[in-house]
């Protein structure tokens, strides 16, 4: 995480977060390192449907047609909570935080969209977030060739 928020810093890049499965544990991660406050914008935790759509405007339409876990619906928060907080990286996450269930993972970055499926096999509830966490922090590092 400090790697993320040192790059973030050093290239003039803000970062917001549109969470679901993960609860706020992507935010409370990224919070607990100094220097966060320089990068970070803000989180919305959007764990039930009506805060997905009434709060950060995802489409009803979208999660009828897709459902709630999809890839369609974590590329659609990632670019609301961009618009929402004015950053230029947005991370989302939407997901069931059980075995053997899938979870979407998106980075929002330079109109890029970067999307990845995830399914994890083994693991409590809080094991499964943790590892969520650290898959999409993986990810982001991946997509903006940190410790390259």
């Amino acid at each position: 995480m400090k790697a993320l928020i040192q790059y973030l810093k050093d290239n003039q890049l803000t970062i917001s977060l549109a969470e679901s499965m993960t609860g706020g544990s992507l935010a409370d991660a990224l919070v607990q390192n100094a220097g966060a406050s320089e990068v970070f914008k803000g989180s919305l935790v959007c764990y039930h449907q009506e805060v997905k759509t009434d709060i950060l405007n995802v489409s009803k339409a979208l999660i009828e047609t897709h459902g709630v876990v999809s890839k369609e619906v974590a590329i659609e928060m990632a670019k609301q909570a961009q618009a929402l907080f004015k950053t230029d990286v947005s991370l989302s996450v939407t997901g069931y935080a059980e075995i053997n269930q899938y979870s979407y993972m998106c980075i929002y970055y330079q109109d890029n969209i970067y999307v990845k499926q995830f399914m994890y096999h083994e693991g409590t509830r809080i094991e499964i977030i943790e590892h969520a966490v650290q898959s999409l922090i993986n990810l982001c590092k991946e997509i903006l060739f940190i410790d390259k």
